[in-house]
């Protein structure tokens, strides 16, 4: 199944171990199971949304978003700056994408090749526990 962005921020909530908060940050989740979550990373800078005030919880996941929420809760890099992948040029999450890469929390979507991110198409739950797994060196 896919997962959606109020799901990663239930899992990236309680993986930083972050508090609740009384800031309400966006106008569409107040009637969101993750409403909580949602703002307890958007607190600290690790939450965005599909627009700069809707957090869209219940749509789909893309994989390109996975990789700016990894960036922005784990502090992933690319310093050389590196182009891993053929199918993210000019994306807005290319820098992330690549940061993922460089860390190898990410391999590909495409093996053996794995030259392709595949970043637009939606994050399954598996490939979800995929990438947490590399992130925490499970």
């Amino acid at each position: 199944a896919a997962i959606t962005p109020g799901q990663m921020a239930a899992f990236l909530r309680r993986n930083r171990e972050l508090p609740d908060v009384e800031e309400d940050f966006c106008v569409d989740d107040a009637e969101s199971i993750f409403h909580s979550d949602i703002n307890a990373l958007t607190a600290v800078g690790i939450g965005f949304g599909c627009t700069d005030t809707a957090f869209c919880a219940a749509e789909p996941l893309l994989r390109q978003e996975l990789a700016e929420f990894f960036v922005r809760a784990y502090g992933y890099d690319n310093p050389d700056e590196t182009d891993f992948f053929v199918d993210d040029d000019g994306n807005p999450f290319e820098s992330s994408i690549n940061a993922l890469a460089n860390h190898q929390i990410t391999l590909g979507c495409n093996p053996p090749d794995n030259t392709e991110f595949c970043p637009d198409r939606s994050l399954s739950r598996a490939e979800m526990a995929s990438f947490f797994a590399r992130a925490l060196d499970l």
